[in-house]
């Protein structure tokens, strides 16, 4: 499992990236919310203000990005480290603790992105990613994000993705995990974590703004996540599926 850690500097530059930019965009959100009539599209941009400062971090620690596009008008970046032919993504993702199976990205479709690019991971012996707690991986997945025309996933060896989570009492950031997707049968996807970088945060030396995290709160959650039906998006959840 050691093998596919990062070390502990690029581990503190993707912390204190998401850091920052969740702070800036407490910042942005509440000044728009005050200034504007109408600003629950804001709950949308978070993603953008997050890989934005983790990219500046990150640019000197030997991971690259680049700007991609999934469908007509989503666009974020993808993060690369061309020694190691890695290919990482950050997602806003809720981690479920204490359940018994292995987590798993429940993508509806086998054109999904996540699914194709999972396939990255082809090659890599999961048996020796051992030790991770278990849990359910909840994503965010948007019907657009469908097209990976900008990535050649022969082109790397390794596929990350890195979540963050968000209490959704506080509004503080709460965890930082590293997956690794693994493409099964059925275009299932199975997630390992990697590593947990949930001790740096709070140790990074970035400057937050506390005052505009907590005025979150006082967002409805409705506007600060916003709504599965006016955006078209639903949330992945395995195991609550099997439940119902």
């Amino acid at each position: 499992m050691t093998d596919y850690k990062f070390d502990d500097e690029l581990n503190i530059s993707l912390v204190r990236g998401i850091e920052r930019g969740y702070s800036d965009y407490a910042e942005v959100r509440m000044k728009k919310r005050d200034e504007l009539l109408v600003s629950a599209a804001y709950a949308w941009v978070k993603g953008n203000h997050i890989e934005d400062q983790v990219a500046r971090e990150v640019q000197n620690k030997g991971l690259g990005f680049k700007k991609e596009k999934a469908g007509y008008t989503w666009e974020y970046l993808s993060f690369n480290d061309p020694k190691k032919k890695s290919l990482l993504l950050i997602k806003n993702a809720d981690i479920i603790k204490g359940k018994k199976s292995t987590p798993v990205l429940d993508a509806k479709t086998s054109d999904n992105y996540l699914v194709e690019l999972s396939k990255i991971n082809g090659d890599i012996d999961f048996g020796k990613i051992t030790g991770s707690e278990q849990g359910s991986l909840k994503l965010f997945d948007f019907p657009e994000y469908r097209s990976i025309d900008n990535i050649n996933i022969k082109d790397y060896n390794l596929f990350y993705i890195l979540t963050y989570s968000i209490d959704p009492e506080t509004k503080i950031l709460s965890a930082i995990d590293l997956w690794m997707p693994e493409y099964k049968s059925g275009s299932q996807v199975e997630m390992a974590k990697v590593d947990s970088l949930t001790k740096y945060l709070g140790n990074t030396g970035a400057d937050i703004n506390l005052g505009a995290i907590e005025e979150l709160v006082n967002v409805p959650e409705e506007e600060f996540s916003g709504t599965q039906e006016e955006f078209g998006y639903k949330v992945v959840d395995k195991e609550a599926e099997e439940e119902a």
